[in-house]
């Protein structure tokens, strides 16, 4: 029941690409008319599949899916494994679930690996998010075929050694014992391995020698082989009813799928298991909490599936999968008169540190209309706070204290006072930072004009009463007052009022990227390669203690001296040189009608507030423009980098100017050209380089062949270019320069654009 398209996409994981990477695949299918099931267009139109429960017919010992959109064809038929005649032992290894929830998604991920398993005989690797169901359907495709399995958990720990033998102490005496991957080759088991993103890849590189070659190397001096190749009497035979089924977790951050995948190369037969479609999905929440409301189920649905877009785009930290929307249907089920609010909390708290991705929760849950109410920030902070001091667990924090002043009442005018003792002051008129006082500078008083906090003194509000009795003119004083010290104190950065609200807003609106591009640059890995041996290799120096192995007919006895990739998780030594080239040309001003001078400041800010969250050890950067009248105007330099908004909003500041009063002309190519030859110059983990332009090149003659060109000027540096015109021209740019140009003519495309090129062309091991 499979076509083309999602053939295609299946063994090339486009549902796991960077979402830019993804796009060009998908456009390219769609230009050669290879077209998912259903999308078809009106002539050619097929309904997509829908596979109900698989039958199982016990005389001809085979199982069957037919597809009821396809009442004609013939059902798929998988024959069975006859465990009681071929591995009687292995009988009780047979997976049985029995609160497996059928769905027309897992039916038809159920007949693939099935005949993977049994028909191909292919190594089956599943990939995909935490909670999406992956050891659940692999079992169920276990039971369905009647196939005894082996199991292993790897983790960061596991070592070759401990994953082909363990060490048993009897009696005194030291034993070896068959792991479960021996063990599964001998009998002819299926072998599951859970994590397998989360091992070395030395230990990974034993599954894709094992896929391939069916050979491995064991402690002992023995080998794993295949019957057909020549060997010695101690060696094991590999089974011709072994297989193996890796799972792992999805590439790329916050998951550690990328090694997986280069090391593993191309010899498994992959899948990516996301979570179900939204019927599937709902029709499986149904059978697990059948007294829950259907409206319910189906708001709690649509929520959580655009939670996982949000998740995509970097907006919230947890993946929001089917496993944790299980759990909250079934505590519906069994406690149905618990809240749906209370019962969230458990899935929220792993957002609840960033106000920012509470607040794309909530609106989300509100907006199908998932009942949450009381929900709230402010309520979610309380309710942590009560389960704080139940736990005895409460530090020392500020407590809010209303009181009753005993002395004077009476108001002078707003005042500054004299400077802090560190001493605590309630009430009074004399000391800036008390508390409870009048017009004074302070917190929980009345009639000043500035709030002063002083850390670790309790805080004594006047009543709301006394506060409403302060005079018109005083207040009329007060915020006079106010306004000037705050015009005062935006000027010492550079910022007018105006600017300063505007700024603000800006970043309140770009919030979520901004906190997107930090964990992006936060968890980025080290590049930079260091000359080792390498062993195991079918050329070079013979390896002394490998010599062993190649009287018996290994291969790979051989050392050579190369550059090798960092381990997963290695310290980055050396920080990453990166620069932006920002487009400031004329037609950037006159054409802004259409957005793009607005969508590049906005990539600016995110930019320059990601950088500064960013630990400045691991990141050399700068900003640099080119306009008619120059290639390489600096706008932040690596040396001086700006610390405060005023500063970052100097630099928005300038772009603008630039682009307003320059000269016409184009120095697109000279500025790419000249900023990866200087930062080149540099000594870095990793280089690179990425202008953003309006992709009014044709005018100037500039083409897809120039500008790949000055894209590709150093191999060392990698390069990317965003367009932010909404014309054509961009947009053909972008078909003809694969993975180096990119069209945005939406700002929202601009700051997820920006995180995959730099994720794709910063976190791979080139």
């Amino acid at each position: 029941y499979a076509d083309l398209h999602s053939l295609l996409s299946r063994n090339l994981l486009v549902a796991y690409l960077p979402v830019t990477v993804r796009n060009v695949v998908l456009d390219l299918l769609a230009q050669s008319r290879i077209f998912p099931r259903g999308t078809e267009g009106a002539h050619q139109y097929l309904p997509p599949p829908f596979i109900p429960a698989p039958k199982i017919d016990s005389q001809k010992n085979e199982i069957s899916f037919e597809d009821l959109n396809e009442p004609k064809a013939e059902p798929r038929r998988v024959p069975r494994f006859d465990a009681a005649r071929m591995d009687p032992d292995g009988l009780e290894l047979i997976p049985n679930l029995p609160n497996f929830y059928s769905n027309t998604a897992q039916n038809l991920l159920l007949l693939q690996i099935a005949e993977d398993l049994q028909i191909l005989r292919e190594p089956i690797l599943c990939l995909g998010p935490q909670g999406s169901g992956k050891n659940r359907t692999v079992d169920e495709a276990l039971r369905l075929v009647n196939r005894p399995r082996e199991y292993i958990q790897l983790h960061r720990d596991t070592t070759v050694a401990s994953l082909l033998q363990h060490i048993h102490l009897e009696g005194g005496k030291l034993s070896y014992v068959d792991s479960p991957l021996v063990r599964a080759i001998r009998t002819g088991r299926v072998l599951v391995v859970d994590e397998a993103d989360k091992a070395s890849a030395p230990v990974v590189a034993i599954f894709k020698s094992l896929a391939e070659r069916g050979e491995l190397t064991l402690p002992d001096g023995s080998r794993v082989r295949p019957a057909y190749t020549p060997g010695t009497e101690k060696d094991i035979i590999v089974n011709p009813e072994f297989r193996l089924i890796l799972l792992a977790n999805r590439p790329g951050y916050p998951f550690l799928g990328n090694t997986l995948l280069e090391v593993l190369g191309e010899g498994f037969s992959a899948y990516a298991v996301n979570n179900p479609d939204h019927e599937s999905e709902v029709r499986l929440l149904k059978q697990a909490a059948p007294d829950v409301s259907e409206n319910l189920i189906v708001a709690l649905d649509l929520a959580f599936n655009e939670l996982r877009e949000a998740f995509d785009a970097g907006n919230v930290t947890y993946p929001y999968s089917l496993r944790e929307l299980l759990h909250l249907v079934r505590h519906l089920q069994k406690f149905p008169s618990d809240d749906v609010s209370s019962v969230l909390l458990n899935t929220l708290s792993f957002d609840l540190h960033r106000p920012e991705a509470m607040r794309v929760v909530l609106s989300t849950l509100k907006k199908y209309g998932v009942p949450i109410d009381g929900l709230s920030l402010v309520a979610i902070q309380e309710k942590m706070d009560d389960a704080r001091r139940q736990a005895g667990a409460q530090k020392k924090q500020v407590r809010q204290v209303e009181f009753e002043p005993k002395g004077s009442t009476d108001l002078n005018g707003p005042k500054e006072g004299q400077a802090t003792d560190g001493k605590a002051h309630v009430g009074g008129n004399n000391w800036r930072g008390g508390t409870g006082g009048r017009d004074t500078a302070g917190l929980g008083g009345r009639g000043g004009y500035e709030r002063y906090f002083v850390e670790g003194h309790d805080v004594n509000q006047v009543s709301k009463e006394l506060k409403e009795q302060v005079p018109d003119h005083i207040r009329k004083q007060a915020r006079e007052m106010a306004r000037e010290a705050l015009n005062k104190k935006l000027s010492e950065e550079g910022l007018t009022s105006a600017e300063g609200v505007t700024y603000h807003h800006w970043k309140m609106e770009m919030a979520a990227q901004i906190q997107q591009l930090t964990s992006m640059l936060e968890n980025l890995q080290a590049q930079a390669k260091e000359r080792q041996w390498m062993t195991r290799q079918q050329e070079g120096e013979l390896d002394e203690k490998r010599l062993t192995d190649g009287l018996t007919g290994e291969r790979t006895i051989f050392r050579r001296r190369q550059e090798a990739p960092p381990e997963l998780g290695a310290a980055q030594t050396k920080p990453k040189r990166i620069r932006f080239v920002f487009d400031l040309s004329a037609s950037m001003y006159t054409l802004q009608y259409d957005g793009r001078l607005d969508r590049e400041v906005k990539t600016c800010l995110m930019v320059l507030e990601a950088f500064a969250r960013a630990d400045p050890a691991r990141f050399k950067w700068d900003i640099v423009g080119h306009s008619g009248d120059s290639a390489i105007i600096p706008l932040v330099t690596s040396d001086k980098q700006p610390k405060t908004d005023g500063a970052r909003h100097k630099v928005l500041r300038d772009i603008v100017a630039y682009s307003q009063y320059c000269d016409s002309g184009d120095n697109t190519l000279a500025s790419i050209r000249q900023s990866v030859q200087e930062v080149a110059k540099d000594e870095a983990d990793d280089y690179f380089v990425c202008a953003l332009s309006d992709a009014n090149l044709s005018r100037y003659g500039i083409g897809a062949a120039s500008l790949g060109q000055a894209l590709r000027t150093n191999s060392k540096v990698k390069t990317a270019i965003i367009f932010l015109d909404k014309g054509t021209e961009s947009q053909n740019l972008a078909r003809q320069l694969p993975g180096k140009a990119f069209a945005a003519a939406d700002l929202s495309k601009v700051p997820q654009i920006l995180h995959d090129i730099l994720q794709s062309v910063l976190d791979e091991n080139a």
